[in-house]
């Protein structure tokens, strides 16, 4: 039998096997070949003798011959990878180079199946264009150090990946990180700074990566940070979002694209490929990737969710994925009429003067002033995970209270002080003649880990 080796047919053990050229021209020979018998042998519709006699003829006389399989390149792939042409469509419609290339991009690879079909989306449809655009890509990888050879498995991985596509690589391990943040604190002449130390859960596994991808990003001068959320992980985030709490804002999942700081922007354009669809794509074309065996631990929220939440609910419910896709898309876009509400007061309202920030008093929606205070926070990269909808509430009376006696305050003197409120992450809220003022109550040190 005949077989496809890098450009050449290797027969085997078949006496009737023709050597096909090397030449670029009898391979074309041999692909339009291919490409008739496909015609022939299709026209089941035909029922003219002719034809039928044509077709049985073609497929015994190319019976004995495999047609070659496209080499796996950098580049569009051919007809014979079917599903990952289809990506690459799909990705090149979310994500179109001509709109991208020119402010750098940095991928983040943990060298799984997503982040991996990730940069070999991105590449196979950036080389079809200019040479620079491939030079405006670069790697990040970062080693948490949490699984030992395994994690170091991991990383050499994803090196010898971006050295074979030709792209940039970008790693640090978390053992090194740790230690360099400790010599900044013990060279901070801050006191009572926090120890450094390895995270302990998921959310400082998690600042600890972004922290260096942003690092990344800025010293590469680059515009865009990939990450290769898919639709699989919006249906998690919800289901996650609504066991812990949330609101109207955490019912839109993940979003696509978000400010990261002020200069870079977090995108995210696998989140309508869904997670099998982008392993099958990657087994065509034989692009190996890593399993991360801590995926399987199910102490950890997320994985409990995948491994065990979700297969129980899509056996009772087979397309809750879906309705709950919908469901996203859908609060989406209620929340973005809202947001855009809520700029035009934060526009009108609020001043930053750093480290604080000024907003001036008035009536306003509740909604409207929630994500007011989101792009506050946001802004002022202050930590918002504690902040609950009663700090809201009691926000929303400070700024839209008529006077300082319809307010809340804990702290009020019998002197008629201004009104405060204490907030989490050492913020205080003070009402101040016809403004309301923000800031920390203490200069905040190094942060943790």
């Amino acid at each position: 039998m005949c077989k496809w080796v890098g450009h050449e047919f290797a027969t085997q053990d078949c006496p009737n096997a023709c050597s096909a050229p090397a030449s670029t021209a009898n391979r074309a020979v041999y692909r339009r070949s291919e490409d008739r018998l496909r015609r022939m042998v299709g026209r089941r519709e035909s029922r003219h003798p002719r034809s039928r006699r044509r077709a049985s003829r073609a497929a015994n006389i190319y019976a004995h011959i495999a047609f070659p399989q496209t080499a796996m390149k950098p580049g569009l792939p051919a007809k014979p990878y079917p599903r990952w042409s289809r990506l690459c469509k799909k990705f090149a419609a979310a994500f179109p180079p001509e709109r991208h290339a020119g402010m750098g991009l940095v991928v983040a690879v943990s060298g799984g199946a997503d982040s991996v079909a990730l940069l070999r989306l991105l590449v196979d449809i950036w080389t079809a264009g200019p040479s620079t655009h491939r030079r405006s890509i670069s790697v990040a990888h970062f080693n948490h150090a949490t699984r030992g050879t395994e994690s170091d498995g991991d990383q050499r991985f994803v090196a010898k990946l971006a050295e074979d596509l030709g792209i940039e690589f970008n790693t640090r391990s978390a053992e090194d990180w740790v230690a360099d943040r400790a010599c900044l604190v013990a060279d901070s002449p801050a006191s009572g700074s926090p120890a450094i130390g390895f995270p302990t859960s998921e959310e400082q596994f998690r600042r600890q990566r972004y922290r260096f991808l942003r690092e990344c990003v800025a010293s590469r001068g680059a515009r865009y940070l990939l990450t290769a959320h898919t639709a699989d992980d919006q249906v998690e985030t919800l289901l996650h979002h609504l066991l812990r709490g949330t609101g109207p804002a955490g019912l839109c999942g993940i979003p696509a694209r978000r400010p990261l700081g002020e200069d870079f922007l977090l995108v995210r354009p696998l989140l309508e490929f869904r997670r099998q669809a982008l392993r099958d794509g990657l087994e065509e074309i034989g692009q190996a990737w890593r399993e991360d065996s801590s995926n399987d631990e199910l102490v950890y929220q997320r994985n409990w969710i995948r491994g065990e939440l979700l297969p129980l609910i899509r056996d009772r419910y087979p397309l809750a994925d879906d309705a709950i896709l919908r469901l996203v898309d859908t609060q989406s876009r209620w929340q973005q009429a809202l947001r855009e509400q809520a700029q035009q007061w934060f526009d009108a309202h609020v001043r930053i003067l750093p480290p604080g920030v000024h907003v001036r008093r008035g009536p306003v929606a509740p909604a409207v002033l929630g994500l007011a205070i989101g792009m506050i926070w946001d802004r002022l990269e202050w930590p918002r995970q504690r902040l609950a909808k009663f700090h809201h509430q009691l926000l929303w009376q400070l700024v839209c209270s008529p006077s300082a006696d319809v307010a809340p305050d804990r702290n009020r003197e019998a002197n008629r002080a201004p009104v405060a409120t204490d907030l989490p992450g050492g913020i205080r809220a003070r009402v101040l003649a016809d403004e309301v003022r923000i800031e920390p109550t203490r200069r905040n040190g190094p942060e943790e880990i």
